[in-house]
């Protein structure tokens, strides 16, 4: 183990760090989702729409209008939900993994291993390919 230690350090030395330090290694699991995530946000963009149009409906009090006011609030709330959504999910930081493969090709960075406790182990991100 030793060994493997110190040719792992050697190796990360010899390398030029292409990544800061601060990567952040996420498991895309539950509300971490980017479908559930944009979907939320479209949802509740859809119902702040509806609730600013009914505020405007109520204060112009006009019946034949009150319609075309929850119906545009609804719209223009579902679209900045749903742009507001995909925002989010493209700024999330990456993960990266010791072996990445990407259009640029494959590459190896020993300084991105992050071991990570895992009940009575250890994890550590081997792999990561993106497209």
């Amino acid at each position: 183990m030793k060994r493997f230690l110190v040719l792992v350090a050697m190796v990360s030395a010899l390398l030029p760090a292409t990544h800061a330090f601060a990567a952040v290694n996420v498991e895309r699991k539950g509300a971490e989702n980017p479908v559930i995530e944009i979907s939320r946000a479209t949802i509740y963009g859809a119902l702040a729409g509806f609730a600013l149009g009914g505020a405007v409906a109520l204060i112009v009090n006009d019946s034949e209008k009150s319609k075309d006011y929850l119906r545009v609030g609804t719209a223009i709330g579902t679209f900045a939900g749903f742009g507001l959504g995909l925002y989010w999910v493209a700024r999330r930081p990456k993960p990266t993994a010791l072996l990445e493969l990407s259009p640029a090709g494959l590459r190896l960075d020993p300084s991105l291993a992050a071991i990570q406790p895992a009940g009575t182990g250890a994890r550590v991100r081997l792999f990561s390919a993106s497209f």
